[in-house]
């Protein structure tokens, strides 16, 4: 039996990329994960949108995180495609949700 709580524990407390731009895992279950990240100055572009590469990173990491509880260990994506529709103008926060 996989321990969830201990699996997004140690997510949420490396010291990878994905932390120094405030992304949090909030659950992970059996192929199943959703996370957050509180948006600030540092995510904008120069339109004043969210920039592509949070949008992208936060896919990545949120499939990556649900791909692992789904195998029942950890890890890793090979390629990512992402076609952005709309700019994500006037967020507060994102959230990322992915079922496996």
């Amino acid at each position: 039996m996989i321990d969830f709580e201990k699996m997004k524990k140690f997510r949420n407390e490396q010291k990878a990329f994905i932390k120094y731009i405030g992304f949090q895992i909030l659950d992970i279950k059996e192929d199943y994960a959703q996370g957050e990240v509180v948006l600030r100055e540092i995510h904008g572009n120069p339109i004043g949108s969210v920039h592509g590469g949070v949008l992208f990173s936060i896919a990545d990491t949120i499939g990556g995180v649900a791909a692992s509880s789904s195998a029942g260990s950890m890890c890793t994506t090979v390629n990512g495609n992402i076609n952005y529709v709309n700019p994500a103008l006037g967020c507060k926060k994102l959230i990322g949700t992915a079922h496996t």
